[in-house]
């Protein structure tokens, strides 16, 4: 009796310990697979991020108009507006508010006392945006610019004695400047891919020898932002 009574407990026993060893081994599992999933999650929460993903590009064309200042030979003065046409291009320098932008803009030919006036521009700026509401936003610009003039000038046309440009006593004049240029801007966004504003513009030559001294500039501007 005695022995039928130890093989039952020694049984129990077993069948006991064995149910512990496999709940203890499926907790274990358990563990390992919820740890598991932690650590992939932290993973791609904290994975690196592109830097490129939040870089915008922007675009735009432009109304430019600009007031010359020319110092030719003879102590010759030729002033005036020039009206033209600009095109822009830009891209975020890692940050939504600095952005590098080039640009061109073409003036055709003007009439200033009698003389014929050809200009181009190239800029190379780098801007700093400051958010002054949700949609209204200023800009700081400063960068290098060059300014190509070709000049036809006509001493008589100049001195209304009503001899044109195309007949005798006229001069060519060809200056290449570069420039350094300051400029401001306030701009409104109506959406985050458009908005319009004006920029103002400071030109100042880096050379002695040009007759272009310097140059104040106006742009109305339409960009998109993508």
């Amino acid at each position: 009796m005695n022995k039928i009574f130890y093989l039952i407990l020694s049984c129990v026993f077993i069948f006991h310990h064995s149910v512990r060893a496999d709940d203890f081994e499926q907790s274990y599992d358990s563990i390992i697979e919820e740890l598991s999933q932690t650590s992939r999650t932290r993973v791609s929460s904290v994975g690196p991020r592109d830097p490129f993903a939040n870089i915008l590009f922007h675009a735009g064309v432009n109304f430019a108009t600009s007031h010359i200042n020319l110092h030719l030979p003879q102590d010759v003065i030729l002033s005036g507006f020039h009206n033209g046409v600009e095109f822009s291009f830009g891209i975020d320098l890692f940050s939504k508010n600095w952005v590098a932008e080039g640009s061109i803009r073409s003036y055709g030919d003007a009439s200033l006392k009698g003389s014929t006036v050809s200009l181009k521009e190239f800029d190379l700026k780098i801007l700093n945006r400051s958010h002054l509401t949700r949609t209204l936003v200023f800009n700081t610009s400063f960068g290098l610019g060059a300014r190509y003039i070709d000049v036809l000038y006509s001493p008589k046309a100049d001195q209304n004695v009503g001899v044109s440009a195309e007949q005798d006593n006229t001069a060519t004049y060809e200056y290449k400047t570069p420039a350094s240029v300051l400029s401001f801007g306030l701009h409104a966004y109506f959406t985050e891919a458009l908005s319009v504003g004006a920029d103002l513009s400071y030109r100042s030559s880096l050379i002695s020898e040009s007759a272009d001294k310097n140059s104040i500039d106006i742009a109305l501007k339409i960009d998109t932002h993508f």
